[in-house]
């Protein structure tokens, strides 16, 4: 998808106007297609027929800039939605989805758990992205599994000998 979203990104300098991307879209059902499947995989949305919203949608494709800005796309406002900082009144910590990124977004949910309200879109993984669970190493988790099976007289020991 990426490779087709590239495709399409090039073809940039073909339209110089507004004017001659409409006519075309009017006329090439093919990039008409590509524009909508395009606007669902990586803008989240369902363009119809009309030749402004498909117009919309691909000059919005053809400005995400690189990976990273295809990733703030797993987060997506509600259309007109704001959040803002209820923690410390930040307003450097407003976004809407013009300058939401993912660290952003998940300051956001930390902080107020009730903007998720706000979102029309978020990763699948939300949860494990708001809250980690600390990895254990193999050798610690070895010898929890250790500990857990053996007799308490053996664990009082073990304390023993570490003290």
């Amino acid at each position: 998808m990426i490779e087709r979203l590239r495709k399409l990104q090039a073809t940039k300098s073909i339209y110089a106007s507004i004017d001659m991307l409409m006519k075309e879209l009017a006329t090439n059902l093919t990039l008409k297609e590509e524009v909508k499947e395009l606007s669902l995989f990586f803008l989240n949305r369902n363009v119809g027929g009309c030749n402004n919203c498909i117009c919309d949608a691909y000059i919005e494709l053809i400005n995400i800039k690189n990976i990273k800005d295809m990733r703030t796309l797993e987060y997506k406002l509600r259309a007109g939605a704001l959040l803002r900082d209820v923690v410390n009144s930040d307003a450097s910590l407003t976004m809407s989805n013009f300058n939401l990124t993912e660290e952003g977004a998940l300051y956001h949910l930390r902080t107020n758990p009730d903007c998720i309200k706000l979102f029309d879109k978020l990763p699948d993984d939300i949860e494990n992205r708001l809250y980690p669970k600390p990895i254990a190493t193999a050798k610690v988790a070895e010898n929890i599994e250790e500990e857990d099976k053996q007799s308490p007289i053996v664990k009082n020991s073990k304390k023993k000998q570490r003290n």
